[in-house]
């Protein structure tokens, strides 16, 4: 079962889950580029934001496939980044190497049948 962590948005609520090997995969550059930040690295970064938004989705459409690129940006601002990007990272064991990587623990949602 796939793991996740639901987070709100507003009167939305989306599942983010953990990325499946394939997405890992596909996503290998946009990974790379989100868990080398380093303290000192410009996190406001236009080329960073656009990798997160493809991650985040690719997260949240394993639980529901409407969820679009376009929603991610809506809903993921920067009071609530870091949560998301925990709860999606995190479940992998991939973190940033900045000292923004142990932020409080999101509320878990549970398990899927997702596989």
């Amino acid at each position: 079962m796939a793991k996740f962590t639901e987070i709100a948005f507003g009167s939305r609520r989306v599942k983010f889950y953990a990325l499946s090997i394939g997405t890992m995969c596909d996503l290998e550059d946009e990974i790379k580029a989100l868990t080398g930040l380093k303290s000192g690295d410009d996190p406001f970064d236009k080329v960073r934001f656009a990798k997160l938004v493809r991650v985040f989705a690719a997260s949240a459409q394993r639980g529901d496939p409407s969820v679009t690129e376009d929603d991610i940006r809506a809903v993921v601002d920067l009071g609530n980044m870091l949560e998301v990007s925990q709860a999606v990272l995190g479940q992998a064991g991939l973190q940033s190497d900045g000292e923004a990587a142990v932020p409080t623990s999101p509320q878990i949602g549970g398990e899927s049948s997702l596989v």
